[in-house]
């Protein structure tokens, strides 16, 4: 699943054909004046591990915050941090407490103990959202290692891409053009629609290799 959201903000969109999401995330920021903060990415479960680790309770004992809710307050700061808004709540206070209190009992040190407390918290402490949009800039558009790829996350591509697609809020100043504006090599043009610029791009891309 891939969806997109403004940066400080929730996921407004998200559908499975990620060029569906990359197509209307920037038409719909274009017309909204903010294609600068839309982010376009795979939506990611969130776990608990992924926030707290083994070291984290090692410091937490030596600082004497071991305990219940100075975790749920780590947890619920990290993953507010990870997404906007996100907080962590913890189910059943009473029998939380009482089990991290009988892990903490039966290891003698917090290193032997780290494992079975983040396993507590794991059953322990909810996360709101359970989920997030790990986005990127969604442009330029390009086709790049034998296919297409958006706001490339590679910053030293190993090769140049053989077409490129971006989106012009104001007339392009080689063709005048405005929305999707494609280029391959030395050529030039307009789509009225992502998908249409992609297949553009692929038959200037085939013309070029026919001898």
């Amino acid at each position: 699943m891939t969806a997109y959201y403004y940066e400080g903000g929730s996921v407004q969109g998200e559908a499975d054909d990620p060029w569906a999401i990359v197509a209307e995330a920037v038409e719909e920021a274009a017309d909204a004046g903010r294609l600068h903060a839309v982010r376009v990415g795979p939506m990611r479960g969130l776990a608990v591990r992924e926030l707290i680790d083994a070291e984290d309770v090692v410091a937490m004992s030596d600082d004497g915050r071991l305990n219940a809710d100075d975790l749920l307050e780590v947890v619920s700061e990290r993953c507010g941090e990870r997404v906007e808004g996100g907080i962590a709540r913890m189910s059943d206070p009473s029998a939380a407490k009482r089990s991290l209190r009988k892990i903490v009992q039966r290891h003698r040190c917090a290193e032997d103990a780290a494992a079975d407390v983040i396993e507590w918290a794991e059953l322990f402490f909810e996360l709101d959202p359970s989920s997030y949009c790990d986005g990127r800039d969604p442009l330029p558009i390009e086709f790049v290692r034998g296919g297409w790829v958006y706001g490339d996350p590679d910053a030293e591509p190993s090769e140049d891409p053989l077409a490129v697609i971006v989106y012009a809020t104001e007339p392009s100043p080689e063709t005048g053009d405005v929305g999707w504006c494609w280029w391959v090599d030395g050529h030039m043009g307009s789509a009225t629609t992502l998908s249409d610029a992609m297949t553009r791009c692929a038959d200037e891309m085939a013309r070029k290799d026919r001898p």
